[in-house]
Order: C-alpha cells, then structure tokens, then sequence
C-alpha cells in the first residue's frame, strides 16, 4: 500500500460544464483528509500530508465500517450545522488543537463526520489508473455508512439543477468530475469546483504601524491545514 497520496485538485470555474461524462457532488466545506486503512486501523494525512487523525478521535472507527483489509480513500471531514450543512467555522477550532482534553471535549461538542468521494486502493489493488465511476461502485461496494461516515452522492449531467439547490439551501458549492477521469497527483480539468458562497471568516491577529498616530494595515490570519497564516492587507 502506499505510503503517501497527492491529492488530485479541482480547478474554480464560474458555471458547470455540460454532458453525460460529468458526475457533480457536494463541494463539502470542511478539511481535505486521505484516509489510510490497515487492518481496521485508521491513518489521516492532511492536503499538505501532515498527519491529523489525532484532531478527530471519533473517526477512529471507520476501519470497522469498511469491507476490505487495506484501503485509501478520499474524503472531506466536515462538521455541519442543525440544518445539516457543511460549515468550516464549525471545524476551524478543531483543527490546530494538540491538548488530548480539548480534542475530547471538541469532538463531543462538535462531532465531525467523514464524506467519502474516491476510493484510491483496495487490497492489493492501486486504483488510481481506473477511470473515476469505476473507482466509486467500488468505494460504494465496501462502506457501511455511519452517524461517522457517509459516502459523498454523485449526480449525472445535472450540474445546473445540482448548483441551484445547493444554493438554495447555503451550502459553499459543487464539484464537478470527468467520469473516466484517472486519479492525478495534480490541479487538474478533469475536476472544476464551482463555488457559490464569495466570503470567508478570517482571524484578526493585529495592525501593522502606519505614519504618525495611525495603524498602517489590519493583519488577518486564515488556517490553511492546520497552520495559522497570517498576512497585512
């Protein structure tokens, strides 16, 4: 089994495309996770490939729900709100947390559940190489779905119908995916994100000195993977 995965990365677009070889998800606004799964045992590696199972101890079942021995799959961790949408202010204070008592008392207050969309090896097999709908009968065929983790739906040809209700009810956006697509360890135009929601929730962090009595800049900060960064405007 490998021991690292690029993830493969969509690229922004304005409308979705159009055609039966395009399969359109929820665009889950939450942290991009590849699990790794050996003998019921659970590995997470961020989008930058640090490690970040640790953050999230109820995930830690999901080796029990899945049929194969060694698995790699592709997922968006997420926590949702009441009306059951995806939010990443709902996540953001998980996700640089170390001490073991705050992580306990975040995924009791804010349980996070795993949406799984790719399935990159099964038992032997890597399955990067096989066109992206043959990848997901596959991944449908070995997830149990759970309160945990629960397979990310994809829709054919309807990406207009898909957008409008995802705008409908607040969620950040689709994604949409060449159905024979191979798996890339790259941005790529097999897969296009469209986004519907145009704000973001930054971290005041402080200004910057301007001339005389006056603040030259605010400082802003983002968690970008689990790392503060931090930037003047």
């Amino acid at each position: 089994m490998p021991e690292a995965i690029v993830p493969m990365k969509a690229l922004l677009t304005e409308t979705p495309p159009k055609g039966d070889e395009w399969l359109f998800e929820i665009k889950w606004d939450g942290v991009r996770a590849i699990c790794f799964i050996d003998d019921q045992m659970v590995r997470m590696s961020s989008r930058t490939g640090n490690s970040c199972e640790r953050q999230y101890p109820e995930l830690s079942v999901i080796g029990h729900q899945i049929s194969a021995r060694q698995a790699i799959l592709d997922g968006e961790i997420a926590v949702l709100d009441k009306g059951g949408v995806s939010r990443f202010s709902l996540i953001q204070s998980r996700i640089a947390v170390a001490d073991p008592n705050a992580i306990a008392h975040l995924a009791r207050r804010t349980p996070a559940i795993l949406f799984v969309f790719d399935l990159l090896y099964l038992d032997g097999y890597d399955l990067r190489g096989v066109p992206l709908v043959e990848r997901k009968r596959a991944l449908a065929s070995i997830i149990q779905p759970s309160a945990v983790m629960r397979v990310s739906e994809h829709f054919v040809n309807n990406g207009e119908e898909l957008l409008s209700a995802a705008r409908a009810t607040g969620l950040e956006g689709i994604i949409a995916k060449c159905a024979t697509s191979v798996y890339q360890p790259k941005r790529s135009r097999d897969w296009m994100k469209i986004k519907i929601v145009g704000q973001q929730e930054f971290i005041l962090c402080g200004y910057t000195a301007g001339e005389r009595d006056h603040f030259g800049s605010l400082v802003l900060g983002l968690y970008q993977e689990g790392e503060l960064v931090m930037w003047a405007t």
